[in-house]
């Protein structure tokens, strides 16, 4: 008997899913919230380390594929917090309310920085503000998907 995917499973499908549609469906670009980190991360704290980064890295890598520059550079960004994200559940109880903003707030700025570190030779000052500014939209536009599904999916999912 074939196992059905859980609808986590389906959750983090769909946040992946809007991120893609967001920014190359409707040509968005970084205008809208990046959703990719959003579904590595939540789905990191439900898997195991090698779990994580192979999500991360095939999500990633997808994203990678739509784009012409630092081929890799965002599959590496996005395992690399896949990694960090599964092996926070050892220092991290991640109960609290404040927990999962501040958690996708840290994972979408650290990724945003390594991303741009690694495909720049430099990376300018401004960069910093507009990590912020990025994981500050992923992390409301994350916050709000988890609160939606939590409504449809019951406190057990």
């Amino acid at each position: 008997m074939a196992r059905r995917p859980s609808r986590f499973t389906f959750f983090v499908a769909t946040l992946a899913f809007a991120h893609f549609l967001l920014h190359i469906g409707l040509g968005l670009g970084r205008i809208a919230p990046d959703l990719l980190i959003v579904a590595t991360l939540v789905a990191a704290r439900r898997m195991s380390a090698a779990g994580a980064v192979t999500l991360g890295f095939a999500l990633g890598f997808v994203e990678d594929t739509l784009g012409i520059q630092g081929f890799g550079v965002r599959a590496f960004a996005l395992g690399t917090a896949g990694f960090f994200g599964a092996r926070s559940r050892s220092f991290v109880d991640g109960s609290g309310a404040l927990f999962l903003p501040v958690y996708l707030f840290l994972g979408a700025w650290a990724t945003d920085a390594l991303t741009w570190f690694l495909r720049a030779d430099a990376v300018p000052p401004e960069v910093v503000l507009q990590a912020a500014i990025g994981a500050a939209w992923a992390a409301a536009a994350g916050g709000i998907a988890w609160l939606v599904f939590r409504r449809l999916a019951g406190p057990s999912a």
